[in-house]
């Protein structure tokens, strides 16, 4: 049986939360009126209302009710309350009452509200559940 080497990890989701948001709490928005081809790229929250098409990095990520959003998602945490389809790799995703995501997910912690679609494939890693420091090294137990 192997174990995880002495390292802290992610036991939920708020905890996640609370971490990203100590960075700031202005999101970057992208509003419903809006749509967007191309990358993005933020180490802080992004909230999406409109349509996206394109990888998105990110440390929270939010697909809001009525937003569409068709690429590949790196983010520490993704809550996905709208349409999503692609690929996910995420610590944690969180697939809403009202989300619907077709694709792949890889993830340390899933969680799916109850009505929540998902089709595709889905993988745990538990290495995602490590927590890192800002320059991606396994924060190990002091």
């Amino acid at each position: 049986m192997f174990k995880v080497k002495n390292t802290n990890l992610i036991k939920d989701s708020n905890e996640v939360i609370k971490n990203a948001t100590k960075k700031t709490t202005i999101p970057t928005i992208i509003n419903q009126e809006m749509v967007i081809e191309g990358d993005l790229v933020s180490s802080n929250i992004i909230e999406i209302f409109g349509k996206v098409k394109g990888n998105i990095k990110s440390d929270v990520l939010s697909i809001r009710e009525g937003a569409i959003v068709d690429g590949t998602i790196h983010a520490t945490y993704v809550k996905i309350a709208g349409h999503f389809k692609g690929n996910i790799k995420s610590s944690v995703i969180h697939i809403t009452s009202v989300g619907e995501v077709s694709g792949e997910m890889i993830y340390g912690i899933l969680s799916v509200e109850e009505k929540g679609k998902f089709e595709g494939k889905a993988s745990q890693n538990i290495e995602l559940l490590q927590i890192k420091d800002c320059t991606g090294e396994v924060v190990e137990n002091s």
